[in-house]
């Protein structure tokens, strides 16, 4: 037998994995193997081997979506059409263009939001359009969300 060449059988690979369990190589050893590696490729039976190996194989078959499945965050697949309008050379949103032709202002002022008060962000009537700070409307959105998460109260 030549000097470090052997037959690796079944047994002697699962020692192996299990003698480098947790260990990592160092920057240098990865440094090796890569320059070792550069410029080769698979053989096209190689690469067809590991393509058959990785087909049908399945992580978590509790998580995966099945066909047809629809994800736990779907909301029946509308999009919410806004509009846009062109002010100043720029496209903004339509309730952006409403307010600020309202108030005769050139831009929505720093840290501030346009919020929508009935929550239908395609209704762009000035009368359900206010300016918040950033803070207020972010502090406002978390408040209801954990009053819906809260369920109604009982008596």
């Amino acid at each position: 037998m030549v000097k470090g060449k052997y037959i690796r059988t079944k047994e002697i690979r699962k020692k192996m994995s299990i003698s480098h369990n947790g260990k990592k190589h160092s920057e240098e050893t990865k440094n090796k193997i890569a320059n070792k590696h550069k410029g080769k490729s698979f053989s096209k039976e190689h690469r067809n081997n590991l393509s058959n190996s990785l087909k049908n194989r399945h992580i978590n078959p509790k998580t995966e979506f099945k066909k047809g499945q629809k994800a736990w965050n779907y909301k029946g697949g509308k999009k919410l059409k806004r509009k846009m309008k062109k002010y100043n050379g720029i496209l903004i949103l339509n309730a952006h263009y409403v307010w600020l032709k309202h108030t005769g202002l050139n831009k929505i002022p720093k840290r501030y939001i346009i919020h929508h008060k009935d929550g239908n962000s395609l209704n762009d009537n000035i009368e359900n359009l206010e300016l918040m700070k950033d803070k207020e409307h972010k502090e406002y959105h978390n408040f209801l969300t954990a009053q819906s998460r809260a369920g109604p109260k009982l008596k």
